[in-house]
């Protein structure tokens, strides 16, 4: 007898961002792999890198995972004021940790404590010890920090980050800020 497929739906720990994520559809190497039905809902992305090039590529890999809803950013100063224009939070802040007006980390405070975004992803080249440094103080901070990537980006670790997030972004009945 032929049952229709339904996704299998798994709590996985991501090992190297130390985060538990519902996985929806683990194919045989226990790989995530993602309906695109899963991401057609419009998570509200944050992209602030001051590296062009970066900023590009990275804008061409969320809309291959089908994020449409990107505002990219230079810098600090131009995330915090597309923040403060926005009718709504945003669900994903995706943040260079080294941007040439603030660190990263600062600026997912200020916007946290603004209430401008939901949650928040490192990308940085620093090492791993620092990187996990960060993650602490983010925590000790109540930052809502989902996690951090290493550049270059490792593509199946930023889709896995990111659907984390989008799973775990709730939609909201309102379009106001606390």
């Amino acid at each position: 007898m032929n049952r229709p497929h339904r996704p299998r739906t798994v709590n996985k720990v991501i090992p190297r961002l130390a985060i538990h994520c519902p996985v929806v559809e683990l194919d045989q190497d226990g790989l995530l792999r993602m309906e695109n039905d899963m991401l057609k809902h419009d998570v509200r992305i944050l992209l602030v890198e001051d590296h062009p090039f970066q900023l590009t590529a990275t804008q061409c890999l969320l809309n291959s995972y089908g994020f449409h809803q990107l505002t990219p950013a230079h810098n600090a100063e131009s995330a915090l004021r597309l923040m403060q224009q926005a009718q709504m939070p945003f669900e994903i802040l995706l943040c260079d940790q080294c941007l040439p007006d603030l660190l990263g980390l600062e600026l997912i405070d200020l916007a946290s404590r603004q209430g401008f975004i939901h949650r928040a992803i490192i990308l940085s080249s620093l090492t791993l010890n620092e990187l996990n440094e960060l993650k602490n103080q983010a925590s000790e901070r109540g930052l809502p920090l989902l996690g951090y990537l290493t550049k270059p980006l490792n593509h199946r670790e930023l889709k896995t980050l990111l659907v984390c997030a989008a799973i775990k972004s709730e939609p909201t009945t309102s379009s106001s800020r606390v």
